[in-house]
C-alpha cells in the first residue's frame, strides 16, 4: 500500500510505494485519506466496494458524493455495489438525493441491517416543465403538484393531502339502459364535488329513485343531516311531475336518493321515483368521505 505521511517528528513528508493500487494519506500515525484501487475516495474511511461504474468520495462512516455515467447522488448511508444493489453501510437508515435523467430526486429508506440491500421510497420529485411529485407519484407534464394515486392521510386538518380529478359512472342498476351516463369528480381532500348527466332509454328493472356508483364512499360521520344534499340543474320527461326536486347522499355509501315534492307540501319525499323511461336529471353535489 503506497502512503504518503506527514513526517511530524522529522519534518516533511515521507512516502512508500507497493502494487496494490491503493494509496493513503496520513496526518499524525492516522490514516486521513484513502484512495482504492477503483479511484474511490474514502475521507477518514475506507471506502465500501462501490459498483465499477461509479466514482465517489465517501465521508466518514455514512456520508458520499458520486456519480455514474449521468447522475450524481448524495446520500447517507448507502453504496451502491458490483451487483448494482444499494446495501446499508451501517445500521440505521439511509437517504438519497439524486440528479438524474433532467430531474431532482429525493428518496428515504426505513432502518435496515449494514450489508442489506436497501428499498427505497421517492419522496418527492422536481423535473424542467413537469409537476412536483409527492411521495408515490410520477412527475406530470405542466405545472403543479401531483399526488399519489392513494391518499396517504394526514391526521392535520391543515393539510393538504390529496387532490383528484376523475369520472364516474351514474347507474340505476337492474337492466336499465340509459342514452347518457355522465359523471364527473374533483376531489380535495375529504371534499368532493361530483357532477352527473344521466338520460334513461328505458328503465326496466332499474332503480326509479336511486342513482348508485359515487366515485368516493361518503362519510359515516356526516358534517350535518343529511350528509349532503345536490342541485339539480335540469330535469325532463320524468316519471311524475314534481314541483320541487333534489339529491340526497346516503351515509358511508355510494348511493344517492332523489327526493322532492308532487303538490305543495311541508315535508318532501326522501324517495321520489322519477325515473322512467327517457327522464333525464343534471345535478351537482358536494360531499365529504371519512
Amino acid at each position: 500500500m503506497a502512503s504518503i505521511i506527514n513526517a511530524a517528528t522529522s519534518g516533511g513528508l515521507v512516502t512508500s510505494a507497493d502494487t496494490s493500487g491503493i494509496l493513503q494519506l496520513q496526518t499524525a500515525g492516522t490514516t486521513a485519506m484513502t484512495v482504492d484501487a477503483s479511484q474511490n475516495v474514502g475521507v477518514g474511511v475506507t471506502p465500501s466496494a462501490w459498483y465499477s461504474g461509479v466514482k465517489a468520495v465517501q465521508f466518514g462512516t455514512a456520508g458520499a458524493v458520486w456519480s455514474s455515467y449521468d447522475r450524481a447522488n448524495l446520500t447517507a448511508n448507502l453504496y451502491l455495489d458490483a451487483a448494482t444493489a444499494f446495501r446499508y453501510i451501517n445500521n440505521g437508515f439511509a437517504l438519497r438525493y439524486a440528479q438524474e435523467v433532467g430531474a431532482h430526486a429525493w428518496y428515504t429508506a426505513p432502518s435496515g441491517t449494514a450489508g442489506n440491500v436497501i428499498s427505497f421510497t421517492q419522496v418527492l420529485a422536481v423535473e424542467g416543465s413537469k409537476s412536483l411529485a409527492l411521495e408515490g407519484a410520477t412527475s406530470q407534464s405542466g405545472t403543479g403538484i401531483t399526488f399519489p394515486a392513494t391518499q396517504s392521510a394526514s391526521s392535520n386538518a391543515n393539510t393538504l393531502d390529496d387532490y383528484e380529478e376523475g369520472t364516474w359512472t351514474p347507474s340505476l342498476a337492474g337492466t336499465a339502459t340509459y342514452t347518457r351516463q355522465d359523471g364527473n369528480y374533483t376531489k380535495v381532500g375529504r371534499l368532493v364535488n361530483i357532477r352527473c348527466n344521466i338520460v334513461v332509454s328505458s328503465i326496466g328493472t332499474g332503480s326509479t329513485s336511486q342513482i348508485s356508483g359515487l366515485p368516493f364512499t361518503t362519510a359515516n360521520t356526516p358534517i350535518g343531516n343529511p350528509p349532503a344534499s345536490g342541485v339539480v340543474g335540469y330535469f325532463g320527461s320524468l316519471a311524475v311531475s314534481p314541483v320541487y326536486i333534489s339529491t340526497i347522499a346516503t351515509a358511508g355509501g355510494t348511493t344517492i336518493n332523489v327526493s322532492g315534492l308532487t303538490a305543495a307540501g311541508n315535508t318532501a319525499s326522501a324517495g321520489l321515483g322519477v325515473f322512467g323511461n327517457s327522464a333525464r336529471i343534471d345535478f351537482t353535489m358536494t360531499y365529504y368521505v371519512d
